[in-house]
């Protein structure tokens, strides 16, 4: 729709049941908050803490003080970002990911970004993208000079990565066999694989962790 763009969409989770790959479910990179003031750090945290139940989507943009600056209430799987939404450039975005809810075992980890979620970010000149699901922290930071790259230039690294771990999870299934627990994992670790292969091209801070 023109005028806005839709946040973190589970592009895996009606892929075909024998893409099946190990995955990782440990933290990666430093914890989410490096570099926060205690003051952020409590405020941002409570807010999120708050959001991990909700059913819906919700977008909330906080200085750096710890002021939540807006906040834009969405639907199960989508926040609908229009530019009057957004205060200011240099702020930290944090949404969560209501889709975990009710599952058990791997598939409560929930899901990473969505290119679409990086991509607001980089629309809004964001200096922190944030999601949370139940159990689950992300954060992408941007690097002191920039993103770094064209909106362009990312989407066409998103969709090589998301070919890379797609012909990995085929591979890792043609050799394994399917089962529901592999496929589990593979399910919850699909964005978090294409999200690290995305840093380390752009050189951005990915991180993720327990809580």
């Amino acid at each position: 729709m023109a005028g806005e763009v839709t946040s973190a969409r589970e592009y895996s989770s009606t892929r075909n049941a024998s893409n099946a790959v190990r995955g990782e479910v440990r933290t990666v990179g430093g914890a989410t908050e490096n570099g926060y003031s205690e003051a952020l750090k409590r405020s941002i945290l409570s807010y999120e803490n708050k959001q991990r139940r909700e059913a819906n989507e919700a977008m909330a943009w906080y200085d750096y003080d710890g002021n939540q600056l807006n906040r834009k209430q969405g639907k199960r799987d989508r926040v609908a970002i229009l530019k009057s939404d957004v205060p200011s450039p240099d702020l930290i975005m944090t949404h969560n990911h209501p889709s975990a809810l009710g599952e058990r075992g791997y598939m409560r980890i929930g899901s990473s970004f969505s290119m679409d979620d990086m991509l607001i970010a980089m629309k809004h000149k964001a200096k922190e993208m944030r999601a949370v699901t139940p159990e689950y922290t992300f954060s992408f930071k941007r690097p002191k000079g920039g993103w770094g790259a064209t909106q362009a230039a990312v989407r066409r690294a998103y969709e090589r990565a998301i070919q890379q771990v797609t012909s990995e999870g085929q591979d890792y299934a043609d050799r394994v066999g399917f089962s529901e627990t592999v496929n589990n994992r593979y399910t919850v670790t699909f964005w978090h694989k294409i999200n690290k292969i995305v840093a380390k091209e752009f050189g951005w801070d990915y991180s993720k962790k327990k809580g």
